[in-house]
């Protein structure tokens, strides 16, 4: 195994030892990033990185920059990060247990989002494995690539000057969430909620079971079928629950191993600065707990020549 990339800390400002192939990448990439300003889609898919500071990994595994990402992780994480409470997380946890029986998972990423006068398509290919081991190849409309071995992760946008990179130990609350979420599943939204306060709901016509978490000033309501599968998500502004602010259906559920189920579409409605934006993904050619090639996990096969910053924002500077 290759060793893994070095990752350059901004305040030592010590120059990356660099080689013919990486001055050139990084001639190459100044040229592309001038390019890419001057087109309007990928600028704004370049900002969207930027104020979320993740990768579309997913998402998927992104965070989508999760652009990601992407738009609804975005939108809805201030409403999911706030303070945790000190009791609760019951029915999140049912939620969360088939999941943990799953060992790796490989699948191709569609997701279109954006407002009606202007969409964002973007396709990913996915590898995932336990423990904490991710590689993201995405396609459209920015090649870029996410790679974690388990102990470092680093995340790498085609034409940038350098990628971001951090010890897993170090990554904050939202990348370890990109990372550990399972794809093809809400686990996103669930690991999110994981401490929230829970208080039962009266059921539903298309749910069985329903609980409304508070998490911070947000009120997010939970929805799973007779079959305790989640089916929806909602987010709400106000305790009485009359302002919705964002709403997630899961849909296409199978169970592609026993007992654990996998929802190959994703749809999410949300107000962006006031303006309705929607997304769906769709996950394709999902395959549960076939072997990966661990080479898919190795950094150093994946980014020859790039150098890495764990300072996020540095790179757009």
């Amino acid at each position: 195994m290759r060793p893994s990339p070095r990752i350059e800390n901004p305040e030592d400002r010590k120059p990356f030892p660099g080689t013919a192939l990486g001055r050139d990448l990084l001639s190459r990439g100044r040229r592309r990033v001038k390019r890419a300003r001057k087109d309007p889609r990928i600028a704004a898919h370049r900002r969207f990185f930027i104020s979320t500071r993740r990768g579309a990994c997913y998402s998927e595994g992104m965070k989508t920059p999760r652009p990601g990402p992407a738009f609804a992780a975005a939108a809805l994480a201030a409403a999911l990060a706030a303070a945790r409470a000190a009791s609760g997380g019951e029915f999140v946890e049912r939620l969360l247990k088939p999941y943990e029986r799953v060992r790796t998972v490989r699948c191709d990423v569609r997701r279109t989002s954006g407002s009606d006068e202007r969409q964002i398509r973007t396709l990913s290919r996915v590898w995932w494995a336990r423990p904490d081991r991710l590689h993201v190849e995405g396609v459209a409309p920015l090649p870029r690539r996410h790679v974690c071995d388990g102990t470092n992760m680093f995340y790498f946008v085609d034409g940038d000057p350098k990628g971001y990179g951090c010890p897993v130990g170090e990554l904050d609350a939202d990348w370890l969430v990109s990372l550990r979420k399972i794809p093809a599943t809400p686990m996103e939204h669930l690991l999110r909620l994981r401490d929230a306060t829970e208080t039962p709901l009266p059921a539903e016509d298309f749910a069985a079971a329903r609980v409304v978490c508070r998490a911070g000033s947000s009120h997010v309501v939970l929805s799973a079928d007779a079959g305790g599968r989640l089916v929806r998500i909602e987010w709400f502004a106000d305790e009485a629950r009359t302002v919705r602010t964002a709403r997630a259906d899961f849909e296409e559920i199978r169970e592609l191993i026993p007992g654990v189920p996998f929802s190959l579409r994703h749809r999410t409605e949300a107000a962006i600065d006031g303006r309705p934006h929607r997304e769906t993904v769709r996950f394709e050619n999902v395959q549960v707990d076939e072997d990966v090639d661990p080479a898919r996990f190795e950094p150093a096969r994946w980014f020859p020549g790039v150098s890495f910053t764990n300072d996020f924002e540095a790179i757009y500077r």
